[in-house]
């Protein structure tokens, strides 16, 4: 595999993600977006540690979960399609 690219939305999720959490602290909110950037090339690498989810009805994405953000993406694409990082707590089902 090489490497991952992020969608249009999944660059302004881990931007939204990223301002809230430096509100409070831009030391800690650099920590996550690195840790972010850590999970894609570990997913570009190994796409199939993902899971599947019984409620989100398109098969083709998997999730990986970091923190309580849950990124989605497509597996089977070269570079690694990362294509939202979303609120754990989101209704997946409604949004994939």
């Amino acid at each position: 595999m090489n490497g991952y690219v992020l969608t249009e939305q999944a660059e302004a999720d881990l931007q939204d993600i990223w301002d809230f959490i430096a509100a409070g602290n831009v030391d800690a909110a650099d920590t996550v977006a690195a840790e972010f950037r850590e999970a894609f090339n570990t997913l570009a690498d190994m796409p199939g540690l993902g899971h599947r989810r019984v409620d989100v009805i398109n098969r083709r994405f998997r999730f990986w979960t970091i923190y309580r953000y849950v990124i989605a993406y497509f597996p089977d694409t070269n570079p690694l399609q990362i294509i939202r990082v979303v609120p754990g707590e989101r209704d997946l089902r409604k949004l994939f």
